[in-house]
């Protein structure tokens, strides 16, 4: 089997960044550490979903739950990590009497994250964070890896690839009108039509590498309409009548965003970076 080690190669490096990064977080507690860990873990899904043709079936469910249920574990933690990092972000944009407004906001959310830490780390050597094991279930998966006799990673990167663009396509139009859950959705969908994207480029398809650009860029730039919404949105939280004046005040930034993200929307063309990452024609990729 040609591709055998090509597989190999995919699904071991998704599990060694997991492995690695839950024992930084395991000693540190690092918000990057945590970061990391989660951006890993989706990365490892993603090849997992990818993979699945060449892969036991029930030992790679027990390895998708366990990397999920990583994920959602340090997901309150670094909710809080975010929202401290916009807060001080946004801040230094304020005047000292705007700012005096947000200080206690951002005071509360750093310690809620610290006690969060603490609550985890119960029980265990000081420094360190609880996290369930994963070694196990890696190394189920990675024992078995056997290829159907007509298996092929550019024949199964096609296909994954072209259901990733659908799923872009369908999530562009809702977004288009600046609706904050409808371009989060567009946001997780670029996301991970670029993970596809990088996995076709590890396998040795360079072509792919102007697409992961484009499509890089274009969730950073949503990413960013999405960190001021969500500040927005604890603002408007709070019961300080100065906190509606700052939501006024970040509308105006918003609007200004919104129509940054919409001109990279509209000059975001998947299906002809999905065509180029896999060079192939238009005929082609509506056969």
């Amino acid at each position: 089997m040609k591709d055998h080690p090509v597989v190999a190669r995919l699904l071991s490096r998704r599990c060694r960044q997991v492995l690695r990064q839950r024992t930084r977080v395991l000693a540190t507690g690092d918000k990057d550490a945590i970061h990391d860990l989660r951006v890993a873990t989706r990365r490892l899904q993603e090849a997992l979903e990818f993979l699945s043709p060449a892969l036991p079936a029930r030992p790679v469910r027990r390895l998708g739950r366990r990397a999920r249920r990583i994920r959602r574990e340090l997901g309150t933690i670094r909710n809080l990590d975010v929202l401290v990092q916009l807060v001080a972000r946004f801040s230094r944009r304020l005047s000292a009497p705007q700012r005096r407004v947000v200080a206690p906001l951002a005071e509360r959310l750093a310690e809620e994250a610290t006690v969060l830490r603490r609550r985890d780390r119960a029980g265990r050597r000081r420094g360190t964070m609880a996290l369930p094991g994963i070694g196990k279930r890696v190394r189920a998966v990675q024992s078995r890896i056997i290829l159907p006799a007509d298996f092929s990673v550019r024949e199964r990167a096609r296909r994954v690839l072209h259901d990733r663009t659908r799923d872009v396509v369908d999530a562009l139009p809702p977004a288009e009108g600046g609706d904050a859950a409808a371009l989060h959705a567009l946001r997780i969908a670029v996301k991970r039509y670029r993970y596809t994207l990088e996995i076709l480029d590890q396998t040795g398809a360079k072509k792919a590498r102007p697409a992961i650009s484009a499509a890089r860029a274009l969730q950073t730039r949503l990413g960013e309409l999405h960190d001021l919404d969500v500040f927005m949105e604890l603002l408007s939280r709070s019961t300080s009548p100065a906190s509606r004046g700052l939501v006024a005040l970040f509308g105006t930034r918003r609007r200004r965003l919104l129509s940054q993200a919409q001109a990279a929307l509209a000059s975001f063309d998947a299906r002809r970076l999905t065509r180029s990452a896999l060079g192939e024609s238009k005929e082609e990729s509506a056969a």
